[in-house]
């Protein structure tokens, strides 16, 4: 660098670096730092600037770090009474820096966040300084932690308030700047504010405190004296150029009172239990806390901005009555759940899920049956190549050898869990099940499933719920060798009949798998279908055989009888018969199908192609049931033609004649009665429908190939559940666990004085529709045993995962909801619904109405002295003063209005250990 440039370089002629002091550096570094914050020319929090800013600045071997914070005053916004108001814009108000906007005005008196320099002295965004033990030279604000701070010396104070002013005055930032002094608990603070280029206005704050006071001071009028001696007046002016306003809070508190040897700790909590308390279904279940979640009840009664002239309030007599006052707040501390802890109910739902995290890490190749019996059993022999392949031939083995050995602590309760899923109760509560009405493929709630479900999820260890499962499946096996239906499985065709009200042998129809809810389910369905029909069958077999021997032979079709009609179609003939009627047909039953077999079916369907021989195979496999009752038509009908099985088995393809038709009738595809459609009438010869008809033997359906064999279908069904894996089966309980879960808060809580809670409906239907998600999750992932795991079906897994763990936390929040407002209303019984909700809302002070006084007051001055003073003897006291005052260069002769132009405030708490104040002083340069 040559020395012209040197000479050019402005900076070079007005900085003389050799000279400058520690302080001017420290008063440097805090101008950097203002400006860098964008705090220039400023008198708030610059738009953008959401947290607290930190800068570290070093002075003489010491570092102190400045800190930019903003309080959140607006957590409890209540309507302000017609006296407080915000200062006006009037002109003696535009002087008014932000700062001393906030200061004067008196709405956020009652509200302010418990020690904060808001409550001390109205300001909601000022910088603050401590001292600083840096940990590194190169701490950023994401290093930077306030565990490391401590006050600033008593003799640094003033020459840093100093620095300040300067800094501040340099930067033309009117916003508030506090030392921190001595150690932080004492919350002792001092602070200026300057003036700033449009304003002659600047500020002092301090903070005192003392452990007592006397008696004099304990009021309004003793401290208006003391804060006329701090603003320099001995005596009361009576000028209007000057006055004062005062605003009072009082604070109450309630705690429970000491139990008593017949208290219970459920007692806050039987009215949310009253409903399923009882009920056989529900008591293995457990929500919220045994505790109340209510530790105390914090009342606040205030005014604002009191005139004087307006009340009374001195050492004898007070007027301010808390009953009366216009302001009532009501806050409830309430009992969070420890970090990283779950309620009951959601603690066994997280830990239930866990176990499916934890068992889709085991090999697809091992079974239930081998994972309960990994420590049980010993290895007697090893398996054969037969067993080893065979899934079911394993399990056989693997069940086998554990016989006489699943006895231990663990599994001790195994046999009484599975007697209360199995042993049917002849006195069942109503409603005895549910069906989810918030929830898709979900299971019905009382049934079955649910039941082992609720069970299932009482055991913690993976390998005794694998346990349970297998005792469980052999008991379903049975069962079905005993023809004995399956407990607690609904009757009639939506399969939510109890039953003990009625005999399924007796014409009551057992429901088909309703694809709707969750596969397993489905599968305990068609196991009773199994089971219903290998008893039913055999007697009509054999009703049918004692029969047989009657038969008759018969020369000419005209005298072929009737054989297995079930009614008479009603108004119909037979087309080539007119005077004999239409016969509806025994038939039989439809065969019954889970979701994962008919989807197996269509993708056999799908992958026969597109050929000619294909097409007559898929007709054919798709036409079984249909020549069933083409058969069974043609016994009732002995006379009929197409025509009339096609007008009772599909009249879409059956037109009527208004009228006799000029053209004439074939008496196949058209008649006299009307005709068939073009559907059904085109390539008569080659029709399908035609050509099975033709090949169908009149053949009643007693009579016929069973279309469904329950023996081989029920063993299928067995091979599913007892080769299934740990992660399969999990799955299973899960989703009938969201089910139970779900019912259980959509119906057995849903007390008419809970639903009047807008918290608890909306948590209610935030977890109804996580539960949804979550079971859309699962069942997308769930993927069959002998598939490979895809980089698809990982990311599947994940989203499941993720929506289980939402599910769990919605839930965690229905369980808090609720303890907290069981607990609010066991306090608070004849209070409004409206009260408890903010309350549990906000978790902040909630405005109370006239209506609500009475009750809360009540609660919180029972063990109060009536007769007592009016203030009932608060447990704090808080008083805000304000005095407004002329500029000293404005003459008497102007308005009060515009004379109204700075605010000093005092600030007084009284504890029963300590009294604090805090100053704020006006100076104006004029």
């Amino acid at each position: 660098m040559t020395m012209a440039d040197v000479e050019e370089d402005p900076s070079s002629r007005f900085v003389d670096y050799t000279n400058e002091t520690n302080w001017e550096r420290f008063i440097s570094g805090v101008e950097d730092t203002l400006l860098q914050w964008g705090l220039g020319d400023q008198g708030a929090m610059p738009n953008g600037l959401t947290t607290d800013k930190f800068k570290v600045i070093s002075c003489h071997k010491t570092h102190y770090l400045l800190r930019l914070h903003r309080e959140d005053t607006f957590q409890a916004p209540i309507p302000s009474p017609p006296t407080a108001r915000p200062p006006d814009s009037a002109p003696s108000t535009f002087h008014y820096t932000p700062t001393l906007v906030s200061i004067a005005d008196p709405r956020m008196d009652l509200t302010s966040p418990p020690e904060s320099l808001h409550r001390y002295f109205g300001c909601d965004t000022y910088l603050l300084l401590y001292r600083y033990h840096l940990l590194a030279y190169n701490d950023t604000e994401e290093t930077i932690t306030m565990d490391t701070t401590a006050g600033v010396r008593d003799d640094e104070v003033h020459v840093l308030l100093s620095s300040f002013m300067v800094a501040l005055g340099n930067c033309n930032c009117t916003l508030p700047a506090f030392v921190v002094i001595g150690d932080l608990d004492d919350q002792h603070f001092m602070g200026v504010a300057t003036s700033g280029l449009h304003s002659t206005i600047s500020l002092q704050f301090d903070t005192n405190k003392a452990p007592e006071v006397p008696t004099s001071q304990h009021c309004v009028s003793g401290l208006l004296d003391l804060f006329r001696f701090k603003l320099g007046q001995t005596t009361s002016s009576s000028n209007n150029f000057e006055a004062f306003s005062a605003s009072v809070v009082y604070h109450y508190d309630w705690h429970h009172p000491p139990p008593t040897p017949e208290s219970s700790l459920l007692e806050w909590r039987q009215a949310a239990d009253l409903n399923h308390s009882h009920h056989k279904l529900w008591k293995y279940l457990t929500w919220g806390p045994v505790k109340s979640p209510l530790v105390s009840l914090a009342l606040k009664t205030g005014w604002t901005a009191l005139q004087e002239g307006t009340y009374v309030d001195n050492a004898v007599h007070s007027t301010l009555n808390p009953m009366d006052a216009p302001t009532f707040l009501l806050t409830a501390l309430l009992q969070s759940p420890q970090e990283g802890s779950l309620p009951p109910m959601a603690h066994s739902l997280q830990h239930l899920m866990s176990n499916l995290h934890q068992a889709r890490g085991v090999s697809r190749d091992v079974l239930v049956s081998e994972v309960a019996t990994a420590q049980a059993s010993s290895p007697k022999r090893s398996p054969s190549r037969y067993q080893s392949r065979v899934p079911a031939a394993r399990a056989a083995a693997v069940i086998g050898q554990a016989i006489g050995s699943w006895v231990s602590p663990a599994n001790a309760e195994i046999p009484t869990m599975l007697a209360s899923v199995l042993d049917a109760d002849q006195a069942m509560e109503s409603p005895w099940c549910l069906a989810p009405t918030c929830l898709q493929h979900a299971v019905v709630v009382g049934q079955l499933v649910s039941r082992l479900a609720l069970q299932m999820s009482r055991l913690e260890d993976l390998q005794v719920q694998c346990l349970l499962w297998v005792e469980f499946v052999r008991a379903l096996r049975d069962q079905w060798s005993t023809h004995q239906l399956l407990p607690y499985m609904g009757l009639g065709r939506d399969g939510m009949l109890n039953p003990l009200e009625g005999d399924p042998l007796d014409g009551i129809s057992m429901p088909n798998p309703d694809f709707h809810f969750n596969l397993l389910h489905q599968k305990m369905q068609l196991l009773n279908v199994c089971i219903v029909r290998r008893v039913r069958d055999p007697l009509s077999r054999r009703h049918s055989h004692a029969t047989d021997d009657d038969d008759e032979f018969f020369d000419s079709l005209e005298e072929v009888p009737c054989v297995g009609v079930a009614k008479v179609l009603e108004g119909q003939y037979l087309l080539h018969h007119p005077t004999k009627e239409l016969h509806v047909p025994i038939t039989q039953d439809p065969v019954p199908l889970t979701e994962d077999i008919a989807k197996e079916q269509q993708d056999i369907l799908a992958k026969l192609g597109v050929s000619a021989e294909s097409t007559l195979l898929r007709q054919q496999i798709q036409s079984t049931s249909m020549l069933s009752d083409m058969q069974a038509f043609k016994a009732a009908n002995p006379q009929s033609c197409l025509a009339d099985f096609i007008r009772w088995y599909s009249p879409r393809d059956w037109s009527e004649h208004d009228e006799a038709p000029s053209e004439p009738h074939d008496m196949k595809t058209s008649f006299p009665q009307g005709h068939l459609s073009s559907r059904m009438s085109h390539q008569q010869d080659a029709n399908p429908w035609q050509i099975m008809w033709a090949n169908a033997a009149a053949v009643p359906a007693e009579k016929q190939k069973p279309l469904f064999d329950a023996a081989t279908e029920a063993e299928k069904l067995f091979h599913f559940l007892e080769t299934m894996a740990p992660a399969t089966m999990l799955y299973h309980m899960v989703v009938a666990t969201l089910s139970n879960l779900s019912v259980f808060w959509q119906n057995a809580m849903a007390h008419d004085w809970l639903v009047e809670f807008p918290v608890f409906v909306a948590t209610r239907d935030h977890f109804q529709a996580k539960c949804n998600k979550a079971i859309a999750a699962l069942d997308a992932a769930a993927v069959d045993e002998i598939n490979q795991p895809t980089a698809e079906h990982q990311v599947l897994l994940a989203l499941a995962h993720d929506a289980c763990e939402k599910a769990v936390d919605a839930l965690a929040q229905v369980e808090t909801t609720v303890a907290a407002l069981t607990s609010l209303r066991h306090v608070l019984p004849d209070v409004s619904a409206s009260l408890i909700n903010d309350m549990v809302v906000t978790k902040a002070p909630v405005v109370v109405s006239k209506h609500d006084r009475t009750a809360v007051a009540n609660v919180v001055w029972s063990h109060k002295d009536a007769n007592g003073p009016l203030h009932r003897f608060p447990i704090e006291r808080e008083y805000v003063l304000r005095h407004k005052a002329p500029r000293p260069f404005l003459g008497r002769s102007q308005t009060s209005k515009e004379a109204l132009d700075v605010v000093s405030r005092l600030y007084a708490n009284f504890t029963p250990h300590e009294v604090r104040y805090a100053l704020v002083l006006t100076e104006s340069e004029f």
